[in-house]
């Protein structure tokens, strides 16, 4: 089918006259995602970079004809690959695209958020936000922001509003934990800047998938890629590789023992071992052994930081 897409795609470009530079950019944007489709990632660089020549002259964001995860798959890719970033953001924002996957570089996030080196917040698209922003979580109250960090830590992701309640507020009876609890996701909305930023459904809070970048996430994803490719195939390598990049410290390290945050830390930590166990067993496997020596010593390094941190 790919085959025939780019006999389609190159018949239409013989046809197409030279100022029709919108259609041209089309059609090179739809040849990016054929090569995209095929795993020709050398061809897809060379038929955006074109794409984006093309359409340099207009201000139309997109061909018609498009389905909205085609040109994320699209907008996804050149992010990642550092190309045409300003332009890929505007786009992504403009249409309210939804990343494709949870870690996309680059990607317009409203919020990134860290918890698997040491705790980080970082607002805007362009992830060091503007000097206001700096301040605004720089003047934020503790109290908020271990909402943020709990409600992170848990995963971002349909967390009981109970749980995270009697999380932040053990000492208040369950009515009053839950009304501070709303108080409390109603300034973090304002604090990220964001009113979708924080979702709250069937009594479930999230941090909003599309909005929202969570390292812990994005670690959980990339081990969902492991389970699901063939182990030792390219993508089980790059997803593994991905995995142990996000992970650098113990979950929310520095942060105060709290038994909620000691369980997590540990199952987490656990995951992350499972991941270094598998990936030196392929290397051996493989007999790479300077990757084996690579990955225990980068490993060997951030264990010992959770002895003295954690």
């Amino acid at each position: 089918q790919c085959d025939e897409a780019t006999a389609t795609l190159q018949d239409l470009r013989t046809h197409v006259g030279p100022n029709l530079r919108i259609l041209c950019g089309s059609i090179e944007t739809y040849q990016t995602l054929v090569h995209l489709q095929s795993g020709q990632l050398d061809a897809a660089r060379r038929s955006l970079d074109q794409a984006m020549q093309l359409r340099s002259v207009t201000t139309y964001p997109w061909g018609p004809g498009w389905n909205r995860p085609g040109v994320a798959r699209v907008v996804a890719f050149a992010l990642q690959e550092g190309r045409h970033v300003p332009a890929m953001q505007r786009i992504a924002q403009r249409l309210r695209l939804a990343p494709p996957s949870p870690d996309v570089e680059h990607w317009p996030w409203a919020a990134r958020i860290k918890v698997l080196d040491g705790f980080s917040l970082h607002l805007g698209p362009s992830g060091s936000g503007s000097e206001a922003q700096r301040a605004a979580v720089g003047k934020a109250s503790h109290r908020l922001l271990e909402l943020l960090k709990a409600l992170s830590a848990l995963g971002g992701n349909a967390v009981p509003a109970d749980e995270l309640a009697e999380t932040i507020w053990p000492d208040s009876d369950g009515d009053q934990a839950r009304r501070s609890l709303d108080t409390g996701l109603s300034r973090l909305r304002k604090l990220l800047q964001c009113d979708d930023a924080v979702t709250v459904h069937d009594g479930k809070v999230s941090l909003h998938p599309h909005r929202v970048s969570l390292d812990l996430r994005a670690f959980e994803h990339q081990r969902q890629q492991m389970r699901e490719a063939r182990r030792g195939s390219e993508p089980w390598l790059r997803a593994a590789e991905r995995a142990l990049t996000l992970y650098r410290q113990p979950l929310l390290a520095g942060e105060h023992d709290a038994p909620w945050l000691i369980d997590l830390r540990s199952t987490t930590r656990l995951r992350w071992l499972e991941v270094v166990r598998s990936v030196v067993e392929q290397c051996g496997s493989d007999n790479d052994l300077l990757a084996v020596r690579r990955v225990t010593n980068d490993a060997a390094l951030i264990d010992a930081n959770a002895l003295r941190k954690a």
